[in-house]
Protein backbone atom coordinates (compact mmCIF):
# COMPACT_ATOMS: atom_id res chain seq x y z
CA UNK A 1 0.00 0.00 0.00
CA UNK A 2 1.01 3.47 -1.01
CA UNK A 3 2.14 5.62 1.42
CA UNK A 4 -0.80 8.20 -0.32
CA UNK A 5 -3.07 5.58 0.40
CA UNK A 6 -2.44 5.07 4.19
CA UNK A 7 -2.17 8.95 4.69
CA UNK A 8 -5.96 9.15 3.21
CA UNK A 9 -7.11 6.13 5.07
CA UNK A 10 -5.39 7.99 8.50
CA UNK A 11 -7.52 11.18 7.58
CA UNK A 12 -10.71 9.57 7.01
CA UNK A 13 -10.42 7.74 10.20
CA UNK A 14 -9.64 11.08 12.37
CA UNK A 15 -12.35 13.03 11.03
CA UNK A 16 -14.87 10.08 11.47
CA UNK A 17 -14.00 10.01 15.16
CA UNK A 18 -12.61 13.05 16.60
CA UNK A 19 -11.12 13.35 20.20
CA UNK A 20 -14.32 14.68 21.90
CA UNK A 21 -17.58 12.94 21.63
CA UNK A 22 -20.91 14.52 22.12
CA UNK A 23 -24.70 12.77 20.88
CA UNK A 24 -27.96 13.92 22.03
CA UNK A 25 -30.79 11.53 23.60
CA UNK A 26 -34.02 11.43 23.91
CA UNK A 27 -36.31 14.88 24.65
CA UNK A 28 -38.74 13.28 26.98
CA UNK A 29 -35.86 13.53 29.91
CA UNK A 30 -34.51 17.03 29.44
CA UNK A 31 -30.99 17.54 30.53
CA UNK A 32 -30.80 18.63 34.35
CA UNK A 33 -28.10 21.41 33.77
CA UNK A 34 -30.37 23.11 30.56
CA UNK A 35 -32.03 26.24 30.84
CA UNK A 36 -35.79 26.05 29.49
CA UNK A 37 -36.27 28.76 27.27
CA UNK A 38 -40.11 28.87 26.33
CA UNK A 39 -41.42 30.72 23.72
CA UNK A 40 -44.48 32.25 24.70
CA UNK A 41 -45.08 35.18 22.47
CA UNK A 42 -43.87 34.03 19.30
CA UNK A 43 -45.10 35.25 15.92
CA UNK A 44 -46.71 31.99 15.06
CA UNK A 45 -49.00 31.22 17.83
CA UNK A 46 -49.48 33.31 22.02
CA UNK A 47 -49.01 30.39 24.65
CA UNK A 48 -50.23 30.35 28.26
CA UNK A 49 -47.53 30.46 30.71
CA UNK A 50 -45.59 27.62 30.92
CA UNK A 51 -44.87 26.22 34.26
CA UNK A 52 -40.97 25.10 34.79
CA UNK A 53 -40.72 24.11 38.05
CA UNK A 54 -42.42 20.58 37.60
CA UNK A 55 -40.62 18.03 39.87
CA UNK A 56 -41.62 14.95 38.14
CA UNK A 57 -39.81 12.41 36.24
CA UNK A 58 -40.10 9.31 34.23
CA UNK A 59 -39.85 6.25 36.02
CA UNK A 60 -39.30 2.31 36.12
CA UNK A 61 -41.80 0.32 38.61
CA UNK A 62 -41.12 -2.83 38.87
CA UNK A 63 -43.90 -5.24 40.69
CA UNK A 64 -44.59 -9.11 41.43
CA UNK A 65 -48.13 -8.77 40.11
CA UNK A 66 -49.61 -8.19 37.25
CA UNK A 67 -49.44 -4.68 35.60
CA UNK A 68 -52.84 -3.74 37.10
CA UNK A 69 -51.72 -3.73 40.04
CA UNK A 70 -49.81 -0.87 39.36
CA UNK A 71 -52.06 0.64 37.55
CA UNK A 72 -54.30 0.67 41.04
CA UNK A 73 -51.43 2.83 42.35
CA UNK A 74 -51.34 5.60 40.16
CA UNK A 75 -52.91 7.15 36.94
CA UNK A 76 -49.28 8.43 35.58
CA UNK A 77 -48.48 5.27 33.67
CA UNK A 78 -47.33 5.50 30.17
CA UNK A 79 -47.17 1.95 29.17
CA UNK A 80 -46.36 -1.44 31.26
CA UNK A 81 -45.95 -5.61 30.05
CA UNK A 82 -46.40 -8.55 31.98
CA UNK A 83 -44.63 -10.87 32.29
CA UNK A 84 -44.46 -14.91 33.67
CA UNK A 85 -41.81 -13.43 36.59
CA UNK A 86 -44.48 -10.54 37.17
CA UNK A 87 -44.65 -6.72 35.52
CA UNK A 88 -42.99 -3.57 34.74
CA UNK A 89 -44.12 0.23 34.01
CA UNK A 90 -42.99 3.23 32.90
CA UNK A 91 -44.70 6.65 33.98
CA UNK A 92 -44.14 10.26 34.50
CA UNK A 93 -44.31 10.12 38.93
CA UNK A 94 -43.65 13.15 41.18
CA UNK A 95 -41.44 12.06 44.41
CA UNK A 96 -44.64 11.57 46.50
CA UNK A 97 -45.82 9.40 44.16
CA UNK A 98 -42.46 7.20 43.89
CA UNK A 99 -43.11 7.41 48.06
CA UNK A 100 -45.95 5.39 48.04
CA UNK A 101 -45.14 2.99 45.17
CA UNK A 102 -41.98 2.13 47.39
CA UNK A 103 -44.34 2.08 50.33
CA UNK A 104 -46.58 -0.15 48.25
CA UNK A 105 -43.57 -2.94 47.98
CA UNK A 106 -42.64 -1.78 44.08
CA UNK A 107 -39.09 -1.61 43.21
CA UNK A 108 -38.77 1.98 41.75
CA UNK A 109 -35.64 3.50 39.17
CA UNK A 110 -35.37 6.51 37.68
CA UNK A 111 -35.36 6.61 33.70
CA UNK A 112 -32.23 8.39 33.41
CA UNK A 113 -30.93 9.62 29.62
CA UNK A 114 -27.56 7.94 28.06
CA UNK A 115 -25.31 11.23 28.11
CA UNK A 116 -22.20 10.47 26.29
CA UNK A 117 -20.96 13.83 26.69
CA UNK A 118 -21.12 13.61 30.23
CA UNK A 119 -18.00 12.04 31.06
CA UNK A 120 -15.82 13.93 33.01
CA UNK A 121 -11.88 13.75 32.14
CA UNK A 122 -11.06 13.84 35.93
CA UNK A 123 -12.99 10.92 36.33
CA UNK A 124 -10.52 7.81 38.05
CA UNK A 125 -11.89 5.00 36.10
CA UNK A 126 -11.57 5.61 32.46
CA UNK A 127 -14.59 4.81 30.26
CA UNK A 128 -14.92 3.09 26.92
CA UNK A 129 -16.06 5.75 24.96
CA UNK A 130 -13.44 8.59 26.34
CA UNK A 131 -10.94 5.90 24.89
CA UNK A 132 -12.22 5.33 21.36
CA UNK A 133 -9.04 7.55 20.32
CA UNK A 134 -7.18 4.98 21.89
CA UNK A 135 -8.83 1.84 21.20
CA UNK A 136 -8.81 2.75 17.25
CA UNK A 137 -5.50 4.26 17.17
CA UNK A 138 -6.15 6.83 16.14
CA UNK A 139 -3.99 8.56 18.91
CA UNK A 140 -1.35 7.23 17.68
CA UNK A 141 -2.09 8.89 14.01
CA UNK A 142 -2.20 12.03 16.18
CA UNK A 143 1.16 12.19 17.45
CA UNK A 144 3.28 10.54 14.49
CA UNK A 145 1.58 12.47 11.89
CA UNK A 146 -0.18 15.26 13.28
CA UNK A 147 -3.29 14.47 11.48
CA UNK A 148 -5.96 15.59 14.17
CA UNK A 149 -9.17 16.33 12.26
CA UNK A 150 -9.47 19.79 13.10
CA UNK A 151 -11.20 21.95 11.13
CA UNK A 152 -13.28 19.37 9.47
CA UNK A 153 -17.12 19.14 9.68
CA UNK A 154 -19.17 16.10 9.24
CA UNK A 155 -23.10 17.03 8.56
CA UNK A 156 -25.30 14.12 9.02
CA UNK A 157 -29.31 14.58 7.94
CA UNK A 158 -31.87 12.24 9.68
CA UNK A 159 -35.20 12.72 7.83
CA UNK A 160 -36.61 10.43 10.54
CA UNK A 161 -38.65 7.21 9.71
CA UNK A 162 -42.25 5.98 8.27
CA UNK A 163 -43.40 3.77 10.50
CA UNK A 164 -46.33 2.97 7.92
CA UNK A 165 -43.48 1.44 5.33
CA UNK A 166 -44.29 -1.61 4.61
CA UNK A 167 -40.84 -2.86 5.43
CA UNK A 168 -40.65 -1.72 8.47
CA UNK A 169 -44.24 -1.05 10.38
CA UNK A 170 -44.01 -4.79 11.49
CA UNK A 171 -40.97 -4.30 13.69
CA UNK A 172 -42.75 -2.48 16.21
CA UNK A 173 -43.24 -4.00 19.49
CA UNK A 174 -46.63 -3.27 20.20
CA UNK A 175 -49.76 -4.45 22.65
CA UNK A 176 -53.03 -7.05 22.68
CA UNK A 177 -55.14 -3.84 20.87
CA UNK A 178 -51.54 -3.06 18.34
CA UNK A 179 -51.10 0.14 20.03
CA UNK A 180 -46.92 0.48 19.76
CA UNK A 181 -45.68 0.32 22.74
CA UNK A 182 -41.65 1.40 22.38
CA UNK A 183 -42.26 4.52 20.01
CA UNK A 184 -40.53 8.04 21.07
CA UNK A 185 -43.26 10.26 20.09
CA UNK A 186 -41.35 12.91 21.12
CA UNK A 187 -38.35 12.34 19.26
CA UNK A 188 -40.76 12.30 15.74
CA UNK A 189 -42.50 15.38 16.63
CA UNK A 190 -45.75 14.83 17.74
CA UNK A 191 -48.33 17.16 16.67
CA UNK A 192 -52.09 17.60 17.84
CA UNK A 193 -54.18 18.35 14.89
CA UNK A 194 -57.56 19.09 16.99
CA UNK A 195 -58.40 22.66 15.09
CA UNK A 196 -61.02 21.66 12.32
CA UNK A 197 -61.77 23.84 9.52
CA UNK A 198 -64.78 23.41 7.05
CA UNK A 199 -64.65 24.81 3.16
CA UNK A 200 -67.16 25.30 0.62
CA UNK A 201 -65.64 22.91 -2.39
CA UNK A 202 -68.02 22.45 -5.44
CA UNK A 203 -68.30 19.48 -7.80
CA UNK A 204 -66.32 21.39 -10.26
CA UNK A 205 -63.48 21.97 -7.96
CA UNK A 206 -63.69 25.39 -6.98
CA UNK A 207 -63.46 26.99 -3.94
CA UNK A 208 -66.21 29.38 -2.20
CA UNK A 209 -66.95 31.57 0.85
CA UNK A 210 -68.26 29.36 3.69
CA UNK A 211 -71.73 30.76 4.66
CA UNK A 212 -73.71 28.33 6.39
CA UNK A 213 -73.75 28.16 10.30
CA UNK A 214 -70.47 26.60 11.69
CA UNK A 215 -71.09 22.75 12.48
CA UNK A 216 -70.49 21.35 15.96
CA UNK A 217 -67.23 20.33 16.34
CA UNK A 218 -65.90 22.45 13.74
CA UNK A 219 -63.50 25.29 14.73
CA UNK A 220 -64.15 27.56 11.94
CA UNK A 221 -64.04 27.74 8.69
CA UNK A 222 -61.86 28.71 5.18
CA UNK A 223 -62.72 31.30 3.31
CA UNK A 224 -61.77 33.51 -0.11
CA UNK A 225 -60.88 36.76 -1.16
CA UNK A 226 -58.99 38.74 -3.92
CA UNK A 227 -55.56 37.75 -2.18
CA UNK A 228 -55.81 34.09 -2.19
CA UNK A 229 -57.61 31.19 -0.01
CA UNK A 230 -57.22 31.46 3.68
CA UNK A 231 -58.03 29.47 7.34
CA UNK A 232 -60.03 31.57 9.09
CA UNK A 233 -58.23 31.60 12.34
CA UNK A 234 -58.69 35.14 13.40
CA UNK A 235 -62.41 34.91 13.74
CA UNK A 236 -63.28 38.59 14.00
CA UNK A 237 -60.33 38.89 16.40
CA UNK A 238 -61.11 36.62 18.43
CA UNK A 239 -58.51 34.08 17.82
CA UNK A 240 -58.36 30.12 17.23
CA UNK A 241 -57.79 28.21 20.38
CA UNK A 242 -54.94 25.34 19.96
CA UNK A 243 -53.13 22.83 22.04
CA UNK A 244 -50.05 21.64 21.05
CA UNK A 245 -47.91 18.72 22.07
CA UNK A 246 -44.98 19.66 24.99
CA UNK A 247 -42.54 17.94 23.58
CA UNK A 248 -40.46 19.29 26.78
CA UNK A 249 -42.55 17.39 29.42
CA UNK A 250 -42.67 16.41 31.82
CA UNK A 251 -39.69 19.41 32.62
CA UNK A 252 -41.59 21.93 30.86
CA UNK A 253 -44.67 22.30 32.79
CA UNK A 254 -48.04 20.15 31.35
CA UNK A 255 -47.95 17.29 28.40
CA UNK A 256 -50.55 19.83 26.08
CA UNK A 257 -49.82 23.54 26.19
CA UNK A 258 -52.62 26.10 25.35
CA UNK A 259 -52.26 29.15 23.09
CA UNK A 260 -54.35 31.34 20.71
CA UNK A 261 -53.52 31.78 16.93
CA UNK A 262 -54.20 35.35 15.70
CA UNK A 263 -53.66 35.36 11.97
CA UNK A 264 -55.03 33.54 9.28
CA UNK A 265 -52.89 31.17 7.23
CA UNK A 266 -53.32 30.95 3.06
CA UNK A 267 -53.13 27.77 1.77
CA UNK A 268 -54.14 28.69 -1.94
CA UNK A 269 -53.34 31.25 -4.99
CA UNK A 270 -57.27 31.75 -5.75
CA UNK A 271 -60.00 29.61 -5.95
CA UNK A 272 -59.29 26.76 -8.46
CA UNK A 273 -55.51 26.65 -7.02
CA UNK A 274 -55.83 25.89 -3.43
CA UNK A 275 -54.63 22.92 -1.21
CA UNK A 276 -57.35 20.10 -1.70
CA UNK A 277 -59.47 18.27 0.64
CA UNK A 278 -61.12 15.45 -0.60
CA UNK A 279 -63.85 16.24 2.43
CA UNK A 280 -64.06 19.85 2.82
CA UNK A 281 -62.31 19.46 6.17
CA UNK A 282 -58.58 21.12 7.26
CA UNK A 283 -57.07 20.03 10.34
CA UNK A 284 -54.51 22.26 11.76
CA UNK A 285 -52.11 22.12 14.46
CA UNK A 286 -48.45 23.16 15.64
CA UNK A 287 -45.36 20.89 16.02
CA UNK A 288 -43.87 22.25 19.25
CA UNK A 289 -39.56 20.70 19.49
CA UNK A 290 -36.90 21.82 21.43
CA UNK A 291 -33.56 22.75 19.66
CA UNK A 292 -30.51 22.22 22.27
CA UNK A 293 -28.14 25.54 21.71
CA UNK A 294 -25.07 24.73 24.54
CA UNK A 295 -26.77 24.95 27.94
CA UNK A 296 -30.11 26.75 26.41
CA UNK A 297 -33.04 24.92 25.05
CA UNK A 298 -34.88 26.75 22.27
CA UNK A 299 -38.44 26.08 21.16
CA UNK A 300 -39.25 25.94 17.60
CA UNK A 301 -42.69 26.38 16.46
CA UNK A 302 -43.90 24.42 13.12
CA UNK A 303 -47.32 24.98 11.44
CA UNK A 304 -49.15 21.59 10.46
CA UNK A 305 -51.66 21.25 8.31
CA UNK A 306 -53.30 18.05 7.66
CA UNK A 307 -56.03 17.39 4.60
CA UNK A 308 -57.68 14.07 3.11
CA UNK A 309 -56.20 15.15 -0.84
CA UNK A 310 -56.83 11.84 -2.35
CA UNK A 311 -59.81 10.39 -0.24
CA UNK A 312 -62.16 11.45 1.97
CA UNK A 313 -61.82 11.11 5.11
CA UNK A 314 -58.39 9.36 4.66
CA UNK A 315 -55.56 11.27 6.00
Amino acid sequence: MSKVAFFLICILLISLIPKQIDAYYDVDIPKQTQIFVPDQTSGLITLQPISTGNSEKRYIVFGPGPISDITQSTDNMIYGLNSSHGSFAVGIFNPDEITNLKLDGYNVIEDLPLEFDSVQTNSPIPRDVSRVGDILGSDKIIQQYNYTGNGIKVGIVDTGTDFSNLDVRSSLARDGNNIPIMIDADGQGLVLTNATFIANIGNNGVIQNYTKPIPKNITSSVYVNSNGVFLDLTQEGKGTYIQVYNSQYPKGGTPVVNGTVSNDYKIGKDSRHFIVSKSGMYHFGMVYESVSQGQLSILQLVPVLVVDSKTPGVY
